[in-house]
């Protein structure tokens, strides 16, 4: 029976695991496949091991309330907007893992889930991706650098996922990939195998044509060499890591192109936020609801001359050529807070940002909090110009919180595992 549930127990966790690996790819059989297996996993755990035995309120549960009132504020907001729900069902759905790993918090999950594990599925993920990439570039030759560098990134649009969400990914795997790295208990040998799988992960980085990544990669590094400044004071160790951080910048400055394609007034998010702001302002408390802000934005956009112009004429000119009409629905604000403030009000806006910033502030100690810091750092990042869907995986917020408050401390399951 102790053997039945030791591995009830350790369902949940290769679920997981498999969903971590699977998200940088678009939704499909893979995804769908893990999130059953963690699911059902969760719920035979659940029951088998008998954990609502253990059940304690802690203060990490407050962070599990607020993701499902941040989800919630999408329906009842719809309540009061009246006809018109285009988009509500699909902003509802994608949502979902807010209030699923709300619930899920909420009663109580295992410890049979290392941080070093999580760390390992995310390099396979990256892992993964470099031979999907490899596959499909087979072939195609390295000169002129320009041309393999653009068919290269056409490759990972088409075979993997757009680069911001690519991005946030790798990101997050350098920081789980540092907070292994840290570990006294983790063999040299591993270490040395993980530093360079890194080193694979910066250079996918310093291909892609994503600044924001790129840029938040450099701050991921400045993060740790100011965490391990105060934890170790390494002094001598700040002049050489600041100046291989400015060549690195230096690199990918000089090979990404959109550095030097736009100066700040011929940013098209400039104009977009300026739209979007407008829409806030008139309903800055409730908001508009899902449909209603979308709806609302693309009409304000339409009868603004800067935003026609540096946003959506490319968008129109892009969807005509790849799908031969224009869907003007898909239009977005380009930024998760805005978009939050847009269909919510500063309730959803609140609301949002306390799901980022709950989850690190309720880990026990420093060392777990400065690198949960990271993740949020890194997801935070790309929320600021990119609004859950295409651009934002909605997954990673509730998924690292899950990950990081029940597992932080990457305890061992014990010999009886009805007793974690």
């Amino acid at each position: 029976m102790d053997k039945l549930k030791n591995i009830c127990a350790y369902l949940p966790t290769i679920g997981l695991l498999l969903v971590f690996i699977a998200l940088p790819y678009r939704y499909g059989a893979f995804q769908r496949t893990a999130l059953y297996i963690a699911g059902i996993g969760f719920l035979i755990d659940y029951a088998v091991n008998c954990r609502w035995r253990q059940w304690t309120w802690g203060k990490d549960k407050w962070a599990y309330v607020v993701f499902i009132l941040f989800y919630l504020c999408l329906p009842l907001r719809q309540c009061m907007a009246g006809p018109g729900d285009w988009l509500f069902h699909t902003k509802i759905e994608s949502y979902l893992p807010f209030l699923i790993f709300g619930i899920t918090g909420l009663m109580g999950g295992n410890r049979t889930m290392k941080l070093e594990y999580v760390a390992i599925a995310l390099l396979l993920g990256c892992l993964s991706m470099a031979v999907v990439l490899s596959k499909g570039m087979w072939g195609v030759p390295l000169t002129p650098f320009e041309q393999w560098h653009n068919q290269l990134n056409m490759q990972r649009i088409m075979l993997i996922n757009s680069h911001m969400i690519v991005n946030v990914y790798c990101n997050i795997t350098l920081v789980f990939g540092l907070w292994l790295l840290t570990r006294s208990s983790v063999a040299r040998w591993l270490k040395i195998t993980v530093a360079v799988m890194m080193l694979g992960v910066v250079a996918g980085i310093m291909l892609s044509e994503g600044r924001i990544g790129q840029i938040t990669m450099m701050l991921v590094f400045l993060c740790f060499v100011v965490y391990r400044l105060i934890q170790t004071h390494w002094r001598q160790w700040i002049l050489p890591s600041l100046v291989g951080l400015a060549l690195v910048a230096g690199v990918m400055w000089h090979l990404n192109p959109h550095y030097h394609d736009y100066s700040l007034h011929d940013n098209p998010r400039i104009y977009v936020w300026q739209v979007a702001t407008s829409v806030i302002m008139d309903k800055p408390i409730l908001g508009w609801g899902a449909s209603a802000a979308r709806s609302e934005f693309i009409q304000r956009g339409q009868n603004d001359e800067n935003f026609r112009t540096h946003y959506m004429a490319e968008y129109e000119a892009g969807s005509q050529y790849l799908y031969g009409t224009v869907n003007y629905q898909i239009m977005h604000p380009h930024s998760a807070f805005l978009e939050a403030c847009m269909e919510s009000g500063i309730i959803g806006l609140v609301l949002l940002i306390l799901c980022m910033l709950f989850p690190f502030l309720c880990l026990p100690t420093p060392d777990q909090r400065w690198f949960m810091g990271m993740c949020v750092l890194v997801y935070a990042t790309q929320a600021l110009v990119e609004c859950f869907g295409i651009g934002l995986t909605p997954m990673w917020v509730p998924l690292l919180t899950f990950v990081w408050t029940y597992n932080a401390s990457s305890v061992i399951l014990p010999t009886s595992p009805a007793h974690p």
